[in-house]
C-alpha cells in the first residue's frame, strides 16, 4: 500500500471508500478506532489489526466468513451488520469484546461459537433461521440478546 498513515493517528474513518481489500495495509499501532464501514471489503484474511484497536466498524461490506480473522485483543465493540457472513462455528471472539452486531447476516447458526464473558450485548436480528438462541441464552446468562 502506497498510503503512510501517522504513526500517532488514534482514529481512522475511511468510510465509504469503495475499499475492497485491506491486504498489505499498514494501519499505525496506535490506532484506537478504526471505521471502514460501507465498502465492499471481501475477507479479512492476513490482516493485520493494531492490538490496540478498542472499536472496528466493518458494517456493509462483502465480508462472507471470520476463519482465520485475528481481532485485536484489546477489542471492545465489534460491528459487522449487514455483511455476507453465513457461518461462526468454532470461531472464537476476543476476550474483552462487549458489544457486537451482527444484524442482517445470512447465519445460521451459532454452534460452538465461544463468546468471551466479557459480551454484555449481542445483535444478530435478520439472520437464517436462528434456532438455538436457547442455548446461547443459557450459556450466557448476562448477554443481552436482540434478535427480533
Amino acid at each position: 500500500c502506497d498510503v503512510i498513515f501517522p504513526q500517532n493517528l488514534i482514529s481512522l474513518n475511511l468510510k465509504n471508500n469503495q475499499i475492497s481489500s485491506l491486504h498489505d495495509v499498514h494501519l499505525p499501532q496506535s490506532l484506537v478506532e478504526l471505521y471502514l464501514n460501507d465498502n465492499q471489503i471481501r475477507d479479512l484474511n492476513d490482516v493485520i489489526f493494531p492490538q490496540n484497536i478498542e472499536i472496528l466498524n466493518l458494517n456493509n461490506n462483502q465480508i462472507r466468513e471470520l476463519r482465520g480473522v485475528m481481532f485485536p485483543i484489546n477489542l471492545e465493540d465489534l460491528y459487522l451488520q449487514g455483511n455476507q457472513i453465513r457461518e461462526l462455528e468454532g470461531f472464537r471472539f476476543p476476550p474483552n469484546l462487549y458489544y457486537l452486531n451482527l444484524d442482517n447476516n445470512q447465519i445460521i447458526s451459532f454452534e460452538n461459537v465461544m463468546f468471551p464473558q466479557n459480551l454484555r450485548k449481542l445483535y444478530i436480528k435478520n439472520n437464517q433461521s436462528l434456532n438455538d438462541i436457547e442455548p446461547l441464552r443459557s450459556k450466557y446468562p448476562n448477554l443481552i440478546i436482540e434478535y427480533l
